[in-house]
């Protein structure tokens, strides 16, 4: 992430957020980037010697025309952020924490993206963190992922071909292949030995 304090975008209203704004002299650093948190060390982040006030963020990244061609695909935003952050997709807001101050959780705030919002090529994440001129610290960290479900016909496959689970002592070359898939919990559970 690069990253720096707020006071230096501030007269530029938003365009800091735009894909085409130029960053190469903030400081560069691995997330999660922040100071006054355990956590930032434990995970290898970046400490930021910036202290009390807001922190801004930036982020490119690339997404394959191919991946953007399925229509399953899902693409969620995962934000942590102490205190309440602002972000931005490509210069538009995709998610605002309506919580003005809290401690960073994994994940504070997780929100689904809609294809149209994604761009084949280069896009960029920015990012606004809330930070008090008191505050003992400020945290960030996101992350974006790609959630492509398996088609119906895989999954009839993969099940199909060695039956339902069946409890109990299994040899070593007879493994459980029943695929539990639940959709409210966005969870995919295999038994397995």
């Amino acid at each position: 992430w690069r990253f720096a304090p707020a006071s230096k975008v501030q007269p530029l209203g938003n365009r800091w957020t735009a894909p085409d704004f130029v960053d190469a002299d903030w400081p560069q650093g691995k997330s999660p980037v922040g100071h006054g948190e355990p956590e930032i060390a434990k995970r290898g982040g970046t400490t930021a010697g910036v202290k009390g006030q807001p922190l801004v963020f930036r982020r490119d990244f690339n997404v394959s025309p191919d991946l953007l061609s399925q229509k399953s695909v899902t693409f969620r935003l995962s934000v942590a952020s102490d205190d309440s952050a602002t972000v931005f997709l490509n210069g538009a807001v995709v998610d605002q924490d309506p919580a003005p101050d809290h401690e960073f959780t994994y994940w504070n705030r997780e929100v689904d993206l809609k294809q149209q919002q994604l761009k084949p090529g280069r896009n960029v994440i920015a990012a606004l963190v809330k930070n008090l001129p008191q505050s003992s610290d400020v945290y960030f960290d996101a992350e974006l992922s790609a959630l492509i479900p398996i088609p119906p016909k895989k999954i009839a496959a993969l099940v199909g071909k060695a039956g339902p689970y069946k409890p109990g002592p299994l040899p070593n070359d007879k493994l459980p292949a029943t695929l539990a898939i639940d959709k409210q919990a966005r969870t995919v559970s295999l038994p397995c030995v």
